[in-house]
């Protein structure tokens, strides 16, 4: 895509097709014509990119003191998402937000629980709970913390409507994984022990799911593990 050099060709971009040399990233320029655009009779410069060197550690830290004001307004706009999804998190009812919530060390774990994010979505998550061991530990968990017994086939109706309600709650909390701007206080204790409750189980008998993996390393990333307990 270019020479290994100090300069760089840019090329079209074409989705999909389009690869770094190896040991470089791929720079990309994207533009899309919009509705706007196309009634005014103009159309957007077309996409392209270019395979660049990665920025090395040292690269960065021999600017550090000249990029700490660029950072630390950066980190100011992180705040701000966090502080944002906490609002939305309590549908409007927030009323005030804790140093510790917008810390460095916040907004370090918002960064990394967007980076996993990223390639999280609800409906990939629900998809696969809907076909994993999740949803039948999901259903036992429920079933003991009940005390339904163990035996699906002697539930009555009702009680399997029971069953079948709280694990799609607990499908619909999994979901909630893939929303931007997280905190541990995103989630309720009770949320967040059936998550953990759930993946454990998940990852214990089924180490090799990497779905369940990755959604175990975003919440590592978001908090710490808390405790399991009554979470019906």
């Amino acid at each position: 895509m270019s020479v290994i050099s100090n300069v760089h060709t840019l090329f079209p971009f074409v989705s999909g097709e389009s690869k770094p040399l190896t040991g470089q990233r791929l720079a990309k320029v994207g533009f899309k014509t919009t509705e706007a655009m196309k009634k005014a009779g103009k159309t957007a410069l077309p996409s392209v990119c270019a395979s660049v060197p990665f920025l090395s550690r040292d690269d960065v830290m021999g600017s550090i003191t000249a990029l700490l004001p660029f950072v630390g307004t950066m980190l100011e706009g992180v705040q701000d998402q966090i502080i944002r999804g906490l609002y939305e998190g309590k549908k409007g009812a927030l009323e005030n937000v804790r140093t510790e919530d917008i810390s460095v060390a916040q907004c370090i774990a918002f960064l990394e629980a967007e980076a996993t994010g990223s390639r999280l979505s609800s409906e990939s998550i629900k998809a696969w709970f809907a076909g994993s061991v999740a949803s039948v530990f999901s259903q036992v968990i429920i079933m003991d913390a009940l005390k339904y017994g163990d035996k699906v086939e002697e539930l009555t109706e009702e009680q399997n409507q029971t069953v079948a309600k709280h694990v799609g709650v607990y499908g619909e909390v999994m979901a909630m994984l893939a929303g931007k701007g997280l905190t541990r206080s995103s989630f309720s204790d009770k949320q967040w022990a059936r998550l953990t409750q759930i993946l454990d189980l998940t990852l214990e008998e089924s180490p090799e799911d990497s779905f369940a993996q990755k959604l175990k390393d975003k919440m590592q990333v978001i908090s710490k593990a808390v405790k399991v307990e009554d979470i019906i």
